[in-house]
């Protein structure tokens, strides 16, 4: 199968279930809307790239309390416990994601972290603690 490309969004709708397809299947889909080209693909195969492409969790163990920071992101999250700091993370990655959406998005010079803000949008709860320590998703 080949690149399916739709020049309006009138043509996906009629093709929706073949165009879902493709993307599940890993085939390059997009969708011509008002002179703009969008991208159609599975979630979970975007999150893994966004995921690769993102910067990783740094832990550190301070005194009694955990520490996690993201280099290059204005976060930091802590916790007696290493899953309590987890906890704390996913909150303050949820919290920092919806500001960027709500006050940065589409403004000039945030492009350094959409990908960050994707990944942390479209992940679940599982799936950001799974990134955030390393692990392969």
């Amino acid at each position: 199968m080949s690149v399916m490309e739709y020049q309006d969004v009138t043509d996906v709708s009629y093709h929706i279930t073949e165009a879902l397809t493709a993307a599940r299947d890993g085939v390059p889909v997009s969708v011509v809307q008002d002179s703009q080209r969008y991208a159609l693909v599975e979630v979970d195969r975007l999150l893994k790239t966004f995921a690769a492409a993102s910067p990783r969790a740094r832990v550190v163990h301070d005194g009694d309390r955990w520490c996690l920071f993201v280099p290059g992101l204005p976060v930091l999250a802590e916790g007696f416990t290493v899953n309590d700091m987890l906890d704390d993370a996913i909150a303050v990655l949820h919290e920092y994601a919806d500001d960027w959406i709500d006050g940065v998005c589409g403004s000039a010079g945030t492009d350094t972290q959409w990908n960050v803000v994707q990944l942390v949008s479209l992940s679940t709860d599982e799936q950001l603690r799974g990134w955030l320590v390393g692990a392969e998703n």
